[in-house]
């Protein structure tokens, strides 16, 4: 009886043994490669953090520069739009009033010769 006891709980316990140290083995194993994978991936996120900051936020510096440039070309556009507006409409008050000036003269004349 006892060599069947202890045959039976020495393979139980050796069972037991070897199926904990498979599983912390391979636990143990899995954490290592979770955590070099869990590295790499914040290098990656750490080299593209710094892209976006230095290379991509120049850009966009740079983009709304260009932006402001081009609004305020709007804005002078806009003024000297304006100006030329009022300037066309004065001239062709000059132009109409020569013509009326132009239609009353030949009114005399055509008057003067009849």
């Amino acid at each position: 009886p006892t060599l069947e006891l202890s045959s039976l709980y020495d393979s139980s316990l050796w069972r037991f043994t070897n199926k904990h140290q498979i599983e912390n083995s391979f636990v143990a194993s899995s954490q290592q490669l979770v955590q070099t994978q869990r590295q790499k991936v914040d290098v990656i996120n750490a080299k593209r953090k710094r892209w976006q900051e230095e290379e991509v936020g120049v850009k966009l510096q740079r983009l709304e520069g260009k932006w402001v440039e081009g609004v305020v070309k709007l804005e002078r556009l806009g003024v000297a739009e304006e100006k030329m507006r009022v300037e066309v409409e004065k001239w062709r008050g000059v132009l109409r009033e020569m013509a009326e000036k132009m239609v009353e003269e030949e009114q005399v004349k055509e008057e003067e010769t009849n």
